[in-house]
């Protein structure tokens, strides 16, 4: 995780900051199918909340191959990284000391 502002330029293989941009919060890690389907366009959820539990922002983000692109599908047993962009600063300010709730979706 980079949070919003940050000027650590990111170049992952999921994620390249632009030349001269701005630094948005962004979440990465691995997503896995742990079932014995296959998942069609599968993506991750997160989900942010405040102290009282109110939902601050919720993003979804692709699973992606090794160059960014989003999959068409995660196979059984397979594993891929996802990325999670937030660039809305008003947004993305609100998001660094949280946890944000993870879940994995597909259509």
């Amino acid at each position: 995780m980079r949070p919003f502002g940050r000027p650590d330029r990111l170049d992952i293989p999921a994620y390249r900051d632009t030349e001269g941009g701005s630094f948005p919060y962004v979440l990465y890690g691995s997503a896995a199918n742990t079932s014995d389907e296959a998942i069609e366009a599968p993506a991750v959820n997160a989900t942010w909340r405040d102290s009282a539990g109110e939902v601050i922002a919720s993003v979804r983000g692709a699973v992606v191959d090794p160059d960014g692109r989003p999959l068409a599908e995660l196979a059984p047993g397979g594993a891929a990284d996802f990325v999670i962009v937030v660039d809305d600063p008003l947004i993305a300010a609100r998001l660094e000391d949280r946890e944000p709730e993870l879940q994995g979706v597909g259509r």
